[in-house]
């Protein structure tokens, strides 16, 4: 009897070490995905964040995104990017931008140690508005792999009490969560007294009975600062896909001696019975008797606490956002969540019983049997992505976490299309005009590279179309930038339909465009499509019910490899020739020649390649645009442009050299530059030198002029505005 009753203790203790353990097994599988998640979301921001921060136009375009985010991912309280300084430059909460969080270490382990690879899981702690949380955290690197900044995410406390909340079948149960370094981060029930209270001193579960790795650890203590005695399950929680610093802890207890109690209690009122046997059988017999009713109503009890804790995680099942699924090994669906009807439209009846299969997208059904063959293999499957059918007959990008368990296999997923959507969008604008959809200049010159390498190889020719559109400007002052940009759009289309499959037309920027005619037979051939392509574009174009205009184009041809043999060369020849079609009538074409080539051959002393970088962005886009009227300003010389035309961009260059000046005197007062004055005296000087020169523009040589311009403003650049922007930088930035 007495070995019976050890037999049942142990059993008792086994069964609820089988609870405790899985029940902490749910809460490492659910808090593990978040932190993917949120994983997938800051290096979502990482690759994004330039693009973000430098489209023209939208200075807050990081942290609309950042908002974005926030709204999208429950999990997720806060988003946040800091600099190298811990200052923070993006943020999904206005207020906190510019905020100074050096001292923080969600900013300084990644300072101290920045690994790309790694995620990094901070310590819990009280946020400036009273409330505790844990931040997860990843490095930003710059193109020479130096620390520039971290992106940073804090855990919405709010999400992540749910899933404790779930886990607690009976009310002697406890739930806390912890950090590797001993704090408590949350404790469940609450009790605010021990937040934030540090757990590695002697004689706490937390030091008693560290865990290793991911496996679960039962045990039985009286486990301080708690002060209990409970049975008590432990494991760490890190994320499945990604190294981190650091660890959770979660730990799940019961009470123990509640359970123990009332089976001593078994024991002694059995010892009873068998010691009064002995006297009298009758009593026996009646105190058995009473003795089946009062186990029978523990096994009922029993059974009450085991549905209440199935109904629980049936609810945890229903209410959670995500979309939870169970299938067998082949693949069909043995229960789903409502969540997938809000995602696909089908009602859960609808899907259940049905092979996965059957909502996949053709295309994608061998990679998905080849993830339900390794799922049969418990390979578990992490971060897999394919389209699945919605109701209406579209597809929906779905992203799939799944292990297997007992030859059922247990899946996670999420709706990423518009994740994806985003991604697919930004990647073609990145290559591709935004008002026309024309390719750009960066794919414009990748084709042109692949063209040059395959003509090479096979020898062949083909040739390159540079042509401007003659009397665009006319239509912009007329009837305004909209009604331009119809045109643009206009031509752009009759290029695309003048062209042979094969065959590239690009957006030069403005109202110029490239076209590679790929493996021509006869150079001719170029000029019998440029002639179309003239025809095409003259001819009458609508801008409204009532208003037309009307422009033409003027074309330069280049041949490679009779013109050139490299990019560059290709396009200073069509770019020549396309001139020479303007200065004879334009709306012609004319190849390239030699002799066409000597009307530019002081173009290139006037040229200014690139001008020096200061290192702050202000003055350098400044200096980038003065570049480029100076370089306008020779480009026409080198045409024999004279007159008006060349005096009113002669006095352009004039205007925002003169509004150049004003914002570096305005910089320099606003910060203290010690150098003010003798830059100012430059400033006055220079200004003085290059109304001079315009005032002597038809006594000299207009190619002198563009030339001593050229090289006072490199100079002034070199001696005076690096050392400006350095100290901007220097300064501004703090």
């Amino acid at each position: 009897m007495f070995f019976a009753e050890y037999r049942e203790c142990k059993n008792s203790k086994l069964r609820q070490a089988e609870k405790l353990s899985s029940q902490v097994k749910v809460v490492q599988a659910l808090i593990a995905h978040q932190f993917d998640a949120v994983d997938d979301t800051l290096n979502h921001i990482t690759h994004n964040l330039s693009s973000w921060q430098w489209t023209r136009g939208r200075s807050n375009t990081a942290d609309q995104q950042l908002l974005t985010l926030v709204d999208a991912i429950p999990s997720i309280r806060w988003l946040a990017v800091l600099d190298a300084d811990g200052i923070v430059t993006s943020s999904s909460k206005a207020d906190s931008i510019g905020r100074d969080f050096r001292s923080r270490a969600y900013f300084t382990a990644p300072k101290s140690n920045p690994d790309p690879k790694k995620l990094y899981i901070s310590p819990p702690f009280k946020t400036v508005g009273g409330n505790w949380t844990i931040n997860l955290s990843r490095v930003i690197l710059d193109s020479d792999k130096k620390f520039v900044g971290v992106v940073t995410a804090s855990l919405d406390a709010a999400e992540l009490r749910i899933i404790l909340s779930a886990v607690r079948y009976s009310s002697g149960m406890w739930v806390a969560l912890a950090h590797e370094d001993g704090t408590l981060f949350m404790f469940e029930p609450d009790r605010p007294s021990l937040i934030g209270l540090y757990l590695g001193g002697k004689d706490t579960f937390f030091s008693k009975y560290p865990t290793v790795s991911n496996e679960i650890s039962v045990n039985t203590d009286v486990f301080n600062p708690i002060g209990e005695h409970r049975m008590l399950a432990t494991a760490n929680i890190r994320s499945t896909v990604t190294a981190t610093n650091a660890v959770l802890r979660v730990a799940v207890a019961s009470d123990i001696d509640a359970v123990l109690n009332e089976i001593k209690k078994k024991a002694l009122i059995r010892i009873s019975i068998f010691t009064l046997l002995a006297a009298m059988c009758g009593c026996g017999l009646l105190v058995l008797q009473r003795r089946r009713n009062a186990v029978q109503m523990v096994i009922d009890q029993a059974d009450d606490e085991l549905r209440a804790a199935r109904a629980q995680l049936e609810d945890f099942f229903t209410l959670i956002p995500d979309l939870l699924c169970i299938t067998n090994l082949s693949g069909v669906f043995l229960k789903v969540n409502a969540s997938w009807g809000n995602v696909l439209g089908y009602a859960a009846a609808k899907m259940e019983g049905t092979d996965i299969l059957h909502f996949v997208h053709p295309d994608d059904q061998g990679s998905m049997r080849a993830m339900l063959s390794d799922l049969a293999k418990e390979k578990a499957v992490s971060h897999f992505v394919s389209r699945c059918r919605h109701q209406n007959g579209g597809y929906r990008f779905i992203e799939w976490h799944a292990v297997v368990q007992h030859e059922l296999i247990y899946g996670t997923a999420s709706d990423v299309t518009d994740r994806i959507e985003n991604e697919q969008q930004m990647q073609f604008l990145a290559y591709h005009d935004q008002l026309t959809g024309l390719p750009n200049r960066s794919l414009f010159f990748d084709r042109f590279s692949q063209v040059i390498s395959h003509a090479t190889r096979h020898g062949e020719q083909f040739g390159l179309l540079f042509i401007d559109l003659d009397g665009f400007k006319l239509v912009n002052d007329r009837f305004g930038h909209d009604a331009g940009d119809t045109v643009l759009k206009v031509v752009a289309q009759r290029l695309r339909s003048g062209i042979r499959a094969e065959d590239t037309v690009a957006r030069a920027g403005g109202d110029e465009f490239w076209v590679l005619l790929v493996n021509v037979a006869e150079r001719s051939d170029c000029g019998s499509i440029s002639e179309k392509i003239i025809d095409q574009i003259s001819r009458e174009i609508s801008l409204d019910e009532q208003q037309k205009c009307y422009v033409g184009a003027s074309i330069g041809i280049s041949i490679f490899p009779e013109h050139g043999s490299d990019v560059e060369s290709l396009l200073m020849a069509a770019d020549t020739a396309m001139y020479s079609s303007k200065m004879n009538g334009k709306n012609r074409f004319t190849y390239f020649d030699e002799d066409l080539e000597g009307r530019k051959s002081s173009l290139s002393e006037m040229l200014i390649e690139d001008a020096p970088a200061t290192g702050f962005d202000t003055i350098d886009r400044q200096h980038e645009h003065l570049v480029e009227l100076v370089n306008l300003l020779a480009q026409k010389i080198s045409h024999d442009i004279h007159g008006d035309e060349l005096s009113r961009l002669f006095e352009e260059v004039i205007e925002f050299t003169a509004f150049h000046f004003q914002t570096e005197n305005d910089l320099m007062e606003r910060y203290a530059y010690p150098d003010r004055i003798a830059h100012e005296k430059d400033h006055c000087q220079l200004l003085i030198n290059i109304r001079d020169l315009a005032d002597e523009l038809d006594e000299v040589d207009a190619a002198s002029v563009v030339k001593n311009i050229k090289e006072w403003l490199v100079r002034h650049i070199e001696f005076r505005d690096i050392a400006l922007g350095k100290f901007l930088d220097k300064t501004v930035g703090k």
